[in-house]
């Protein structure tokens, strides 16, 4: 396997910073959920459309026109203006009175953030080589745990000293420093080499969308990945809540052992699943597929039991273990989409996988866990949210499972189209 340059270090370290702050901004609202609960005194089903569909709304529907706009100019500068407006619109959350208002920032910080995944896997996939990418979108994707490692403990603290709209406030400052720095180190290689997106490069988003379509592992691995956003993100939006309800944590206890949790142990197994991954896609370029089957097969009956622990010590233990391979699959999965992708196309490629998971995944799962909660409690249920979360996370994370495998069996049907994008 080729060795990064070191010029690629510093590359990588400014795109898992935006990859950082992007779930931060996303995570702090999970453990500002009970102060905000009683504050503005709303329900599990409206904290749930909140913190998934009004978020995921805009995120995934403007993902594709801000990727083409990316595909079509400068990549670093699309990154760099996406950064300052969720920033932005995340301190903006501190100024809300209401539901609606609320709703109305949430999908602000949604479009701002429909900018940040796309172009960064485009800028990636541009500067690394095939055998290189699980890695490379692993390192990243280490952004992912520590966003929700910072989110969690600057809401958990910064909600308990200050109040819950300081921790708001401080949550957006940082992306404000960032956005300039990206806007002046990150360098879309394209201006240079003579591939910038002009109209002989240009092959449109119907017709990409319609060569990727046509693969069949790709329309398989999409299912999957929907159905296992789903299960991820209804399990670390209400895990916050769960703690403080089943196990009497307040909200800065919750969010320090849950920024360990999901924070540390999730970094361990999203740098593990690029690792492990690129190194089996050497022998049979199914792995990338199955290593992420392999990982949500396991997940869901150690989630279960996780869930069904008595005491907080025995949840906290097991529950190491499917947060761990809830975060191997982040890699290989999207490494294995811009393999897809033709060069001139990868950002729109992105933001349409994107677009679906985080539409159906994003903002179904978290919903359909309060949902469901709220179904539950006026029927006697004590334990209508730890129910809930099994039935959500479990359950589409067994189904995400045999996607997966499908789509390594399928891999190699229907690829001549993009093939020929590849070749444009």
């Amino acid at each position: 396997m080729r060795t990064f340059r070191a010029g690629d270090w510093g590359f990588l370290a400014l795109l898992m910073l935006a990859s950082c702050l992007n779930f931060l901004d996303r995570q702090i609202f999970s453990i500002l959920i009970p102060a905000m609960k009683a504050e503005l005194n709303l329900s599990d089903t409206e904290l749930g459309a909140l913190s998934g569909l009004a978020f995921a709304l805009f995120y995934s529907v403007l993902g594709v026109p801000i990727a083409r706009l990316a595909d079509r100019t400068d990549r670093g500068r699309v990154l760099a203006a996406a950064v300052a407006l969720w920033s932005a619109m995340t301190m903006l959350c501190a100024a809300v009175s209401g539901f609606w208002q609320l709703a109305l920032a949430r999908m602000m910080v949604g479009v701002g953030e429909a900018g940040g995944t796309p172009p960064s896997h485009a800028l990636l996939a541009e500067r690394f080589a095939p055998e290189q990418r699980s890695m490379a979108m692993s390192l990243v994707a280490l952004g992912v745990p520590l966003g929700i490692l910072s989110g969690l403990l600057l809401g958990g603290f910064a909600a308990q000293a200050l109040g819950w709209r300081w921790a708001f406030v401080l949550a957006g400052l940082p992306g404000l420093v960032l956005s300039p720095l990206l806007l002046y180190c990150v360098r879309d290689r394209r201006r240079f080499d003579g591939r910038w997106g002009g109209a002989d490069t240009d092959v449109g988003v119907v017709c990409t969308l319609r060569a990727l379509w046509s693969i069949a592992s790709y329309r398989y691995l999409l299912v999957g990945a929907v159905l296992f956003a789903l299960s991820s993100y209804g399990l670390t939006q209400w895990l916050p809540s769960f703690l403080v309800r089943s196990h009497g944590f307040d909200i800065r206890g919750a969010g320090l052992v849950l920024a360990l949790l999901l924070g540390v142990v999730g970094g361990l197994g999203t740098f593990s699943g690029g690792l492990v991954a690129d190194r089996l896609v050497k022998f049979d370029r199914r792995w990338a597929f199955w290593c992420p089957a392999v990982s949500i097969v396991l997940f869901a009956p150690c989630l279960v039991a996780a869930m069904l622990a008595s005491s907080t010590s025995a949840f906290l233990l097991i529950a190491a273990i499917p947060v761990f391979l809830n975060f191997t699959t982040i890699g290989p999965t999207y490494a294995m989409v811009q393999q897809f992708a033709a060069p001139q196309q990868r950002a729109i490629a992105a933001a349409f996988t994107l677009l679906v998971i985080n539409l159906f995944g994003l903002g179904v799962g978290p919903l359909a866990v309060g949902l469901i909660a709220d179904l539950l409690s006026p029927k006697g249920e004590t334990d209508a949210l730890r129910h809930a979360i099994i039935i959500v996370s479990a359950g589409g994370g067994l189904l995400s499972g045999v996607a997966f495998l499908k789509a390594g069996r399928l891999l190699g049907r229907g690829e001549a189209g993009m093939a020929a994008l590849q070749r444009a």
